[in-house]
């Protein structure tokens, strides 16, 4: 028989019946509050548990995330240099044209204007210095 719900007043309960019958009450009481504490501890034991688990899982993927970073920025700045250097390369290759087409431009240049001067020595040379 279970006393635990049962209203008792300790004024009138004076018999060894009544006696036992708190003592049963009490001891009911006292492992009611000590299955509650157990109870009690086991969930905070699961609780720790289950935040270390959370704490692991995510040193897990905040590493996984900093090296997929790290690859990510590697990645970049590799193709960034490749980047750099085919617009580099580019940018030479037409500097050396223009000024490949300067050159021969002033070549061009200095042959027509060394025409008269070649002739005028041809002139010089056949004639003589004093026919000019």
């Amino acid at each position: 028989m279970t006393y635990a719900n049962e209203a008792v007043d300790v004024r009138t309960v004076t018999t060894r019946t009544g006696r036992v019958v708190l003592n049963r009450m009490k001891t009911e009481l006292i492992a009611t509050i000590t299955d509650a504490e157990r109870q009690a501890a086991q969930e905070k034991e699961r609780a720790a548990a289950q935040a270390d688990r959370l704490v692991k899982d995510a040193e897990s993927k905040a590493k996984n995330a900093l090296s997929a970073s790290a690859d990510v920025c590697k990645a970049f700045f590799e193709t960034q240099i490749r980047l750099a250097t085919a617009q580099s390369e580019k940018r030479y290759a037409e500097e050396l044209k223009q000024a490949g087409e300067a050159a021969e431009a002033r070549s061009r240049e200095a042959l027509k204007n060394a025409d008269v001067s070649v002739s005028g020595i041809v002139q010089r040379v056949v004639y003589g210095e004093d026919k000019n």
